[in-house]
This record gives structure tokens, sequence and C-alpha cells, in this order.
């Protein structure tokens, strides 16, 4: 359980997105197990066909592929 909780990340909020710099930045709102201060994240992104990967390398990636 405890290996779950500290893997597990959740938050809401709103982002924009910089195309030139190619990032996107997220304003947390809220999230599960929040961190303290922490209101912005820019995170790099790549876009290819129906897959958006978000993150870089050691930074950790989210990979999100649109199924139709």
């Amino acid at each position: 359980l405890r290996r779950l909780l500290t893997g597990f990340e959740s938050y809401f909020g709103t982002f924009t997105v910089d195309e030139g710099a190619r990032t996107v930045t997220h304003r947390i709102e809220g999230e599960f197990l929040p961190r303290s201060g922490q209101v912005e994240v820019a995170s790099p992104f790549r876009l290819s066909g129906d897959t958006l990967v978000l993150g870089a390398g050691s930074l950790g990636q989210g990979l999100f592929v649109r199924v139709r």
C-alpha cells in the first residue's frame, strides 16, 4: 500500500501550451497527497500522430495515446 501511494500522482487544474518552447504549464489547483507550495509545473512535450508524451527522460514521462 505504501509503494502504491508514494508512486501515484493525481492533480487537477488548468494548463497552457507554449508551442514555441514545446512546454505545457500545469497550474495545480488541487492534488492527491498534496506537496506544499507547488502550483505550476512546466513539462516538455512531444506530439506524434495520436500520441502525446509529457516529460523528458530522467524527469519521468507520461504517455497518452488517443484511441478512436
